[in-house]
């Protein structure tokens, strides 16, 4: 009842002219008497004379077993010279995960993968002492379980 008789105009004037005195208030209370001061930083003990902590406080981490630093001019993706790259046993394995694929996509069966690896294996000289690994990545990739007979039949 009593707030009718003010407009906006007239409350809008009022918080302009209060939050003005307020602001000024602020200011001459906390700001007036400030003076810069020159920033200078603390003073360190170190820093008169710096001392060479070199391999940090633990000492030189260890590096990973099997690891070897190289310089630029040693490292390489292409074969060191008079050195053979090992391209029998990838490629084998490549060609045998392609036939698996195969027989997964046409639902071939075991005699299919058979014919298939007999085709796989003429086309390549095995290694000797890899026929077990190899055996294990057959059973891993075929879709279809074969015993131990089978895939000793297979390398003969």
């Amino acid at each position: 009842m009593l707030f009718k008789s003010f407009s906006w105009q007239d409350f809008l004037l009022a918080a302009t002219v209060f939050s003005l005195l307020w602001y000024a208030g602020v200011w001459l209370l906390f700001y007036r008497n400030k003076k810069r001061m020159p920033v200078t930083p603390l003073p360190h003990p170190w820093q008169d004379e710096v001392d060479e902590l070199g391999d940090g406080l633990m000492g030189r981490s260890a590096p990973e077993p099997g690891t070897s630093v190289l310089e630029a001019e040693e490292f390489g993706f292409g074969p060191v010279s008079g050195e053979q790259q090992l391209g029998v046993l990838p490629d084998l394995q490549e060609d045998i995960k392609a036939a698996c694929r195969e027989l997964e996509s046409k639902l071939g069966k075991k005699e299919d993968f058979l014919e298939a690896f007999r085709g796989i294996r003429s086309r390549y000289a095995v290694p000797e002492g890899v026929q077990d690994s190899l055996n294990e990545f057959i059973r891993e990739h075929v879709p279809f379980f074969l015993s131990d007979e089978e895939l000793d039949g297979l390398w003969l």
